[in-house]
């Protein structure tokens, strides 16, 4: 139980079931001839409507919707005059969805009346004049005659509203047109977008994701998110997806589709009433409408700081859940989604697919269609190459041009290509240089403008040039504007231009601001230089490298470049000396990230001179580990040797524990000597290791595994001392897969150690060993053993093999081993028929392998061996069993305890080797007939199973039989049970009976046929021999099942007693029910009954009662309280009582009851009438009032915890019946954090706004840590409402200072509230904060998000002040990267110059870092 937090304003009441009751009624007065109600909702899911109402027609079928917003009548009507205040919500969705008819609708159902408003036009705009007057949410509208409704006249409503139907749709053809052209002339702009390769017909990819938005569209009606978000990086083929989406036909489904990079105010203007318009008139056509919007991030790359386009069409995107049948798919770019604040919003609220590279079958099959097998002639780095569309598409332009070149080593040998082929084709000679110039030109522009679409126009002398690229698709023009057919192909232009020119590409990037943007055409420019001219290159990254105006993050990416290389030259090794040396930080960013055998040489020089006083905290301690870990294993003793210079010792165990951890030659004695010099420090890393050594010394991984296994299955705390999961179910099964024969060995050895060293004699002539006896099979015991069974099975039938190890195990006689033994003896019985034989010759022998676990595996043996005999042989067999005798055959027992038997195992064992070893097919004549005495004796056959430990939960008690069988039983069968059976006897051996269990499958029949139970009901009610459960069972079956009660209350009143409802509380609260919903004769009596029960006292030594020891807040002791109160006799009388005020003429005698004995009930029993009595049901403002004030007269804290709200309400409304209780409860601090919100509250806006002052500031004089946290958090959640910000500044800018950790987390936890204008007045206050931020950074961070699109620069700069990145939290690291992102992204839309060079300050130190968060969002600009 948990009253959740105060708030501002409080009702007593609330009208949500009067509406559900106005539903109710609408659906009862509207002729189900004429009206299906079927869409009319009750409990309001759909926003602002609460359904539709379909007129139907004289054959049934539904032609007019009508849309209605239902409430109850506040005030009934009086002479004629009726009214009622419209809420603006039905107002606004009207204007929205023009296409519809929207009608208000009140009822009022005492008087069988409804009352209408038709919501047109005129209405709208009449509400809108009175809004423009004062503000308001409600318009108060007086009711004409025609629009007032009752059973008389509801026919000619229904007409009415159909004419009203007809004359709206009428009136809206010509607007049904001007939206069918709008949406006509969207749909074109995705007419080019081309869905096939370039100038190959039937090339069209089919994409997953078509499919998998289409079955999001027909089943998102469970899916509240009314929007799909399509999302991939740039040339994916988002738009592709889209275009396949819309060609799909469905009479169902209408697209409105707009591609969002084609908007423009002059060319193609879409405005948010377009759209609306053209989706409302869609929406009254088909059952599903859905907006298409293609490349939404076009609209947040505007290069000016308009984003009109953009926020109209998140305010369209944002309103769609007014829209039941409207939903949208919406493209993104996925950098654009994480890190633009506007476009972030949307995940929330969407269902995410995401699109990415090519599968490799697409790659093949669009391969295949530019010619048959040609993806066969390809090789695989081509083919990864091609895996992005676009890459796909460049390669089919020059594949038909040029079918010589087929495989590309990389992206940039793609292009040259295709420059080659295209820019530089020799039969266009005199037109190479034009095109070169054109194509510069336009990356010039490109990188000038700051978009990939800038406006282009060629002059005369180029406009042949322009044709040739366009068609060649190596250019793209949309209007006014060109792009490159990718963003990479336009880095690659620029990169050639730089190289042509001979300049370097470092002079230029000083001249603007050195944004993450720029990183992908730099890497391009690095990228071209060092695959067309080295030296070049070299001094390319010499100048960004040594340029000190150059920022870090390009310095950091250009060590990158460098670290790629694979052969790098004497200049490039020469540059990187210099630079890392000059530089720590250079040097361990680029030892994180080298990677080729070809630096090492470098690298060990760089390292000479750092190595030997290395420390663990330098710095570069674990680039440096890092990059060593890259090259240990081709160069293993050059390595360990420079590593084994550290002189701390500390340092260098460490440095070699962790090179350890790469991969490693475990053929080379360093690295074994390392293994063995760290074992402690590896401790949680020795199976990583074993399987990085199986594949360099195969021998070394398994002897160290029988070792671990070994001390795994010997030690007594080996679930401790070894990861159970990663020895059992990673490392054994890899070897026994890789090495099957050797593993067997291994296991066979352990196991056979562990016996042999643990093993136990217990009562059975054979041992036990303690890890493997009742072991559980998915135990890692059992998995182990598992694994040594099959492999036992794998080589059962090599004797050689075999052999030695079985005879091993049958020498041990252990349960383990001798089962193991047994059950691999069974797959091949012949190959140890000797040893079967010797077995049998001795029956003491047999008699003790007929025990424990080895039973079944020894019979099972018995089995498989007798099956391989011949015919004497099988007569021997059998005449040995009918000679067997057993030593327990003659035991006798004198008391039989139940049994039958004076020898109970008599001829027992005999009978189990019989059932189990012997077909009864081959019987011999004696044999059969021991058969026949031993089944007559025993009733049935002893069948043993194989052990199974598995752990399962615990028996329960049950009934006799199953819920089926049950149902079949005759009422002799149920008579004899009530009869016969008694507690706990064990069913056939199984299971307990429960006779609880068997009296409710009883009820349970009783309920599903009341009539055939009726009567026998009634026989057995008076009968003494059959149990009161019976009885009372069947009696709730009847009811349950639907029997009049009355009819039964003779069978009812025999359970109305004090004694009975004091140790059957539940099952008479269960039966009384039936007799309280409704006024009747029997009633008063089981009122009067209450009445006693409720005002006995407790039993001081009752079950339910709890001793207060002091600890327990007041939260727990009320819900102690209450739960007691509701699980006692006294509290279901109570409960029973406060269900009868659902009469309401009943309500004046409990309330008063309750009123005048408040002094006589325990205090847990007043909980339940205090909880209960303000609910809607049973509530009576008239009486509930003085039974509060007397309840609170003699009720202590728990009053307040359970009716907090009311208390709070009554405190400002009614204060003469709290007062008292308040003034008595206020000294005690449990209360305070309660009496805090109270008089917060009331200090605004309430007559009582002065005393609560008063109160509440004597509350905070005892300086409690969680009162001023709760007063923090009340302030800042109340700061959005305009009554009480000035005082939630005041309480808020006063405890600022106070450094104790509850209060700082709440300035940090609830911060989230403030709305996004309190920005600014938040960030001074956390400016003045002196003590440490705990746990709720994360809080804030939210609150920062929210404020980016408003306050990006002070939102930088608020974080960059409270010293996030000195605190180090990876996690807290990677919020921050996400937000500073964000913020970077709205700077650069702002152009913000400044600002977004203090936050890639930032980003230099998250790049270096290598933050997780940062490096993702650079490989998708990259």
């Amino acid at each position: 139980m948990s009253i959740g937090e105060l708030l501002p304003n409080i009702n007593v009441t609330e009208s949500a079931r009067l509406d559900r009751r106005s539903i109710q009624f609408l659906r009862n007065i509207l002729p189900d001839d004429l009206v299906d109600c079927e869409q009319l909702q009750t409990g309001g899911t759909l926003p602002n409507i609460d359904g539709y109402l379909d007129i139907l027609c004289p054959d049934g079928t539904a032609r007019e919707k009508i849309v209605v917003q239902v409430k109850h009548l506040t005030y009934p009507e009086i002479n004629g005059d009726a009214y009622y205040d419209i809420p603006q919500s039905i107002y606004a969705y009207a204007e929205r969805h023009k296409g519809e008819v929207v009608i208000f609708i009140t009822c009022d159902d005492v008087n069988k009346k409804f009352y209408w408003r038709y919501i047109d036009a005129a209405s709208i705009e009449e509400f809108k004049n009175k809004s423009k007057q004062r503000i308001q949410n409600t318009a108060r509208y007086h009711f004409h005659e025609k629009e007032k409704c009752s059973y008389i006249n509801v026919r000619d409503t229904i007409k009415f509203w159909r004419e009203l139907y007809n004359k709206k749709m009428e009136s809206i053809k010509d607007e049904k047109v001007l939206a069918e052209q709008f949406s006509s002339q969207q749909r074109m702009c995705f007419n080019s977008i081309s869905s096939e390769l370039h100038g190959v017909k039937n090339s069209h990819i089919c994409r997953h994701q078509v499919n998998d938005i289409m079955q999001w569209i027909k089943t998102d009606s469970e899916n509240k998110k009314p929007i799909c978000l399509l999302v991939g990086d740039a040339g994916v083929g988002k738009s592709a997806v889209l275009k396949d989406l819309i060609s799909l036909y469905s009479e169902d489904i209408r697209f409105l589709c707009i591609k969002a990079d084609y908007i423009d105010d002059n060319g193609n203007p879409v405005t948010l009433e377009k759209i609306r318009d053209t989706l409302a008139y869609y929406s009254v056509e088909v059952n599903k409408v859905i907006l298409i919007v293609d490349q939404i991030d076009a609209l947040s790359q505007s290069l000016t700081n308009d984003r009109k386009h953009l926020n109209m069409m998140m305010t369209m995107l944002s309103s769609l859940e007014s829209w039941p049948n409207v939903k949208a798919v919406v493209s993104c770019r996925k950098y654009d989604l994480e890190y633009d604040s506007v476009l972030n919003s949307l995940k929330n609220k969407s269902t995410l697919i995401e699109i990415g590279e090519l599968a490799d079958e697409e790659v093949m099959l669009a391969l295949n269609n530019l010619e048959e097998g040609l993806g066969k002639k390809m090789d695989s780095i081509t083919k990864k190459i091609l895996k992005t569309v676009q890459m796909l598409n460049s390669f089919s332009i020059l594949y038909h041009r040029n079918k010589a070149k087929l495989n590309f080593n990389s992206q940039i040998e793609l292009y040259d290509a295709l420059w080659n082929d295209i820019i530089c084709d020799a039969s266009l000679f005199e037109d190479v240089k034009e095109r070169e110039l054109l194509m510069y030109k336009i990356a010039e522009t490109i990188r000038m403008e700051g978009t990939l679409n800038p406006q282009f126009t060629p002059i005369t002398s180029q406009k042949r040039a322009y044709e040739y690229l366009a068609s060649n698709g190596l250019i793209k023009r949309t209007g006014c504007t060109v792009s490159f057919f990718h963003q990479s192909f336009y880095e690659y232009t620029l990169a050639r231009h730089y190289s042509e020119k001979g300049c370097l590409f470092a002079t230029d990037i000083k001249k603007e601001i050195q944004g993450l943007e720029l990183r992908s055409t730099v890497k391009a420019v690095l990228d071209f230089k060092r695959g067309h001219d080295v030296m070049m290159f070299v001094e390319e990254a010499r100048s960004i490298l040594y340029d000190p105006d150059i920022r870090f993050h390009l310095k950091l990416l250009t060590l990158s470049v460098l670290a790629f290389v694979d052969k790098p030259i004497r200049g490039e090794k020469d540059l990187i000396s210099s630079i890392c040396q000059k530089d720590e930080r250079m040097l361990a960013y680029f030892l994180r990230g080298v990677n080729s055998f070809n630096w090492f040489p470098t690298i060990r020089k760089l390292l000479i001179g750092i190595i030997p006083e290395l420390r663990k905290s330098d710095e570069y301690f674990f680039p440096i580990i890092l990059c060593l870990s890259r090259y240990v294993f081709n160069n293993p003793e050059k390595v360990y040797s420079m590593i084994n210079r550290i002189q701390d010792s500390e340092t260098r165990l460490h440095a070699v524990a962790n090179v350890l951890r790469a991969h490693n030659d475990y053929s080379t004695p360093c690295v074994l000597e390392a293994f063995t010099e760290t074992k402690l420090q590896n401790t949680f890393f020795l199976i990583d290791l074993i399987q990085d050594a199986i594949k360099s010394n195969k021998n070394f991984a398994l002897d160290t595994t029988e070792k671990l296994i070994e001390e795994y299955l010997v030690s007594d705390e080996s679930c401790k001392k070894r990861d159970g999961y990663e020895l059992v179910d990673e490392l054994c099964p890899k070897l026994c897969a890789e090495y099957p024969m050797e593993i067997l060995g291994v296991l066979h050895r352990c196991i056979c150690k562990t016996v042999q060293k643990k093993s136990r004699k217990i009562l059975y002539t054979f041992s036990t060993t303690r890890i493997f006896h009742i072991i559980d099979a998915d135990s890692y015991v059992g998995k182990l053993l598992k694994i040594y069974e099959d492999s036992l099975a794998r080589y059962s039938s090599n004797e050689t093999i075999m052999r030695p190890l079985i005879l091993e195990l049958l020498s041990l006689n252990d349960e383990t081993t001798l089962s193991m033994a047994f059950n691999t003896m069974a797959m091949v019985p012949e190959m140890f028929d000797n040893e079967i034989r010797s077995l049998l010759r001795n029956n003491q022998i047999i008699e003790g392998y007929l025990n424990g676990d080895v039973e079944f595996f020894f019979l099972n043996m018995l089995k498989a061996w007798y099956s391989t005999l011949d015919k004497n042989d099988m007569e021997l067999y059998q005449r040995l069993l009918l000679s067997y005798e057993s030593e327990f055959d003659f035991k006798y027992d004198a008391k039989r305890k139940g049994r039958q038997f004076l020898c109970p195992k008599l001829w027992y064992n005999k009978w189990k080797l019989i059932c189990n070893t012997l077909p009864e097919s081959s019987l011999i004549p004696e044999m059969k007939r021991c058969f026949q005495e031993l089944l007559r004796r025993f009733g049935s056959k002893i069948e043993i199973e194989r052990p199974d430990h598995s752990v399962t939960a615990a028996f329960s008690c049950g009934g006799i039989v199953s819920s089926e069988i049950y149902a079949r039983w005759s009422i002799s069968n149920w008579l004899n049970s009530f009869l016969k059976l008694r507690e706990y006897k064990w069913y056939k051996g199984r299971y307990p009976i429960s006779l609880r269990e068997h009296a409710d499958a009883f009820k349970k029949c009783v309920s599903s046929s009341p009539s055939i139970f009726y009567d026998f009901i009634i026989d057995i009610s008076i009968r003494t021999d059959v149990s009161d459960m019976y009885k009372i069972a069947g009696l709730e079956g009847l009811l349950i099942g639907g029997v009049n009660p009355y009819s039964l209350w003779t069978l009812t009143k025999r359970y109305l007693t004090v004694d009975f409802v004091q140790h059957n509380s539940y099952i008479f609260s269960r039966i009384a029910e039936y007799y309280i919903k409704e006024e009747n004769k029997y009633i008063d009596e089981i009122l009067n009954l209450c009445k006693k029960l409720v005002i006995l006292p407790f039993d001081r030594d009752h079950h339910l009662l709890i001793e207060d020891d002091g600890d327990r807040n007041l939260s727990q002791k009320t819900n102690d309280l209450f739960t007691i109160g509701f699980n006692s006799f006294q509290g279901h009388a109570a409960e029973l009582m406060v269900h009868m005020c659902t009469i309401q003429s009943r309500r004046p005698m409990i309330y008063g009851f309750f009123t005048d004995n408040s002094s006589l009930l325990h205090e847990c029993v007043k909980t339940i009438p205090l909880y209960y009595m303000n609910a809607i049901d049973y509530y009576d403002e008239e009486l509930y009032f003085p039974m509060l004030k007397s309840f609170l007269s003699n009720m202590g804290l728990e009053a307040l915890y359970i009716q907090a709200k009311v208390i709070q309400w009554c405190f400002y409304n009614k204060t003469d019946v709290v007062d008292g209780y308040l003034n008595r409860i206020e000294s005690d601090s449990l209360c305070h954090e309660l009496l805090a919100q109270i008089y917060f509250y009331g200090i605004a806006g309430t007559q009582k706004s002065r005393e609560c002052e008063k109160r509440l500031e004597k509350i905070l004089t005892f300086n409690n840590e969680d009162v001023v946290a709760k007063i923090v958090e009340t302030a800042l959640k109340s700061y959005k409402n305009d009554e009480y910000r000035q005082q939630s500044i005041r309480y808020l800018e006063r405890f600022v200072i106070d450094s104790r950790e509850k209060v700082i987390d709440a300035y940090c936890f609830y911060c989230d509230s403030l709305p996004v204008e309190a920005f600014p007045w938040y960030c001074n206050i956390a400016d003045k904060q002196t003590g440490k931020k705990y746990r709720e950074i994360h809080n804030q961070l939210d609150y920062v998000k929210k404020c980016i699109s408003t306050y990006p620069t002070l939102c930088y700069r608020f974080i960059s002040s409270l010293k996030y990145l000195d605190i180090g939290d990876r996690i807290i690291d990677n919020d921050i990267v996400k937000i500073l992102l964000e913020i970077y992204k709205k700077l650069s839309q702002d152009e913000d110059i400044e600002a977004m060079n203090e936050v890639l300050d930032l980003f230099d130190e998250y790049i270096y870092r290598d933050n997780r968060i940062i490096k993702e969002a650079v490989s998708l600009l990259e």
